[in-house]
């Protein structure tokens, strides 16, 4: 399932250390400016939760062919900041068939930060994907595909005395290119996304939008497909998060 993932889905990262030390911020402060408080607190809610936290997923409804049955994706995220500073996202998407053209999935996973005084943190979300739009490039009966999807994600995040909040919805475009079983699937994910920030009492919230996008192997006689890909939280000197994923079962 695509996930705007985090929709999620999700970039930024300068790192001031002392200045969000001093304010009482989450660890996730390390990775974005703090030019804007409420910026800086959506660009960090996205990053603390799925929706922001890895590259957007490929799933089946972006390659035109049904989830069939349950699929277990692995993932991680890697986001480098300043001073040695880097964020290690690690986490598992269960996808399920919502009928036809479309998927519903649950994702769970650990976000670790490697910066002074920063902390594991817990990360959920709900996302799901619908097909809008599905066309042959050609004629012919192997010709490559185009299609567009429609994809939201809400995601949770609990860093060390706070709590993140986050979503994102984007459109999903895919080309589905190969003449025989093995097909390769660029995609690109723009999207629109929100984070809130409740920590040591201060609560922030903003909007940002979101471009993530990749290359999957897909085959629709195997139970094995993966992909890697790219998540841009637009903010002041954001940077880019980098994202592969493994994907079993779904055939």
């Amino acid at each position: 399932m695509s996930r705007p993932t985090s929709i999620a889905g999700a970039v930024p990262l300068a790192l001031v250390l002392a200045t969000a030390t001093a304010q009482g911020q989450s660890s996730f402060f390390h990775f974005v400016s703090l030019a804007n408080a409420s910026e800086a607190a959506a660009a960090s809610a996205l990053r603390g939760t799925p929706a922001g936290a890895f590259a957007p997923l490929m799933t089946t409804t972006m390659v035109g062919v049904p989830l069939r049955s349950p699929q277990l994706t692995f993932r991680y995220g890697y986001l480098g900041g300043n001073d040695n500073a880097t964020l290690n996202n690690f986490g598992v998407t269960a996808l399920f068939p919502a009928g036809t053209g479309a998927t519903l999935s649950l994702s769970g996973g650990v976000a670790h930060p490697s910066c002074d005084g920063c902390d594991n943190s817990l990360m959920l979300s709900v996302c799901g994907d619908m097909s809008l739009f599905s066309s042959p490039l050609a004629p012919s009966s192997d010709a490559g595909r185009l299609t567009m999807t429609i994809a939201g994600e809400l995601g949770y995040g609990k860093p060390r005395d706070g709590r993140l909040l986050a979503g994102a919805i984007g459109v999903p475009f895919a080309l589905v290119l190969g003449s025989g079983a093995m097909k390769v699937v660029p995609f690109v994910t723009p999207a629109f996304g929100f984070g809130s920030s409740d920590e040591s009492g201060s609560n922030r919230s903003d909007t940002r939008v979101l471009l993530g996008g990749g290359v999957g192997l897909f085959n629709p006689h195997s139970s094995v497909s993966a992909a890697a890909g790219f998540q841009q939280v637009f903010i002041t000197d954001g940077k880019m998060l980098f994202g592969i994923a493994l994907s079993l079962g779904g055939r």
